[in-house]
């Protein structure tokens, strides 16, 4: 059970010293990064109660369940000293990683967690991650990954919704007026017809901003069919320059030249 006490009630006092006691697993120095109080900045109260949550969520994160913090506060009229106590308890490891709602074949390379892990957060977030982007980039825009954790069985799951493959359909521009949309559409890696990619669309945003032309670029997905998808860019225009170069022929030989500054607003 995770548990702390508030019992003080402190105001303009500076804190002299923060101790941790019974820390075995996470550096003293790595605690005093998370919380807010800090030695030689006023006390407050209220931070101690949010300091105490921080701890137990830093040692949640890196797999222990049981964890006790209690805080002491020791003041003076001149200063204070705060003292916590921690007892971290029992850090179960992963027996098992289960995997619901798609064959696990293709997918064990995605895995940055293992069986005889502890349950990290880092670990398990990441892996998540991977595995939906995964499926984002080959076809599956609303592919969503949950996990699930039973330490105490050493059991961790992870359930994968992938959906339907969804197919682009159109691609508009939208916020326009004076770039020509060809420079932008041929900068936008999907193509009509094409599967839908996450990394195609993140490549395309980046391209288009590159081009810097443009303030802001956003990208709507609008669903048209249970399997397709219209793609809406909606930019807006940097007040900016373009310079347009041409050069032709025709017949009989003669050269066509064309040089041109527009004003883009």
């Amino acid at each position: 059970m995770n548990t702390f006490i508030i019992v003080l009630f402190i105001l303009n006092v500076p804190i002299k010293k923060i101790n941790f006691i019974g820390n075995k697993s996470i550096s003293t120095g790595d605690l005093q990064q998370e919380i807010v109080s800090q030695k030689n900045i006023e006390f407050y109260d209220a931070n101690i109660t949010y300091d105490t949550e921080k701890i137990l969520r830093v040692y949640n994160n890196h797999g222990f369940f049981s964890t006790e913090v209690t805080p002491d506060v020791k003041a003076t009229e001149e200063a204070v000293e705060i003292i916590f106590t921690i007892k971290e308890g029992p850090r179960p490891k992963i027996d098992s990683i289960g995997i619901y709602g798609i064959s696990r074949n293709g997918i064990d390379h995605l895995f940055t967690i293992r069986v005889g892990d502890y349950f990290i957060a880092e670990k398990i977030d990441v892996t998540e991650k991977k595995i939906e982007n995964y499926y984002k980039n080959r076809g599956y825009p609303f592919a969503v990954v949950t996990s699930s954790q039973k330490p105490d069985s050493g059991i961790l799951a992870f359930d994968i919704e992938t959906g339907v493959i969804h197919y682009i359909r159109q691609i508009n521009l939208h916020g326009l007026k004076f770039c020509n949309p060809n420079v932008v559409m041929r900068e936008i890696e999907l193509k009509s017809g094409d599967m839908y990619s996450k990394e195609k669309l993140y490549n395309s945003q980046r391209e288009i901003y590159g081009l810097g032309f443009f303030s802001t670029i956003d990208v709507e997905m609008l669903k048209d069919e249970p399997d397709t998808l219209d793609l809406l860019f909606t930019v807006r225009e940097l007040k900016s320059r373009i310079l347009n170069l041409g050069l032709g022929f025709s017949i009989p030989v003669s050269f066509l030249f064309s040089f041109g500054l527009e004003e883009l607003n």
